[in-house]
């Protein structure tokens, strides 16, 4: 009999479809100690909500200025007509 657990977890290809990854791509990860929490009970591995909306977060970039200039540019109106 399966134990309700508080929190919902996620198995690899489900985890892998919400942070846009290929399921490779944790267990690459994993290997090398990277990518988002997990857990693991013999060969299961499944993966929290809150964990994999951590990982993300941590991915989240602030754009340098360049990359700001050229969002700008991109948004001004061109002068041809």
């Amino acid at each position: 009999m399966r134990k309700p657990t508080s929190k919902p977890r996620l198995n690899e290809a489900e985890a892998a479809e919400y942070i846009g990854a290929a399921v490779g791509t944790l267990r690459n990860w994993r290997a090398q100690r990277r990518g988002p929490y997990y857990f693991k009970v013999g060969r299961t591995v499944t993966y929290t909500l809150d964990d994999l909306k951590g990982f993300i977060e941590s991915c989240r970039r602030e754009p340098t200025k360049r990359q700001a200039k050229r969002t700008q540019d991109a948004k001004q109106p061109s002068d041809a007509g």
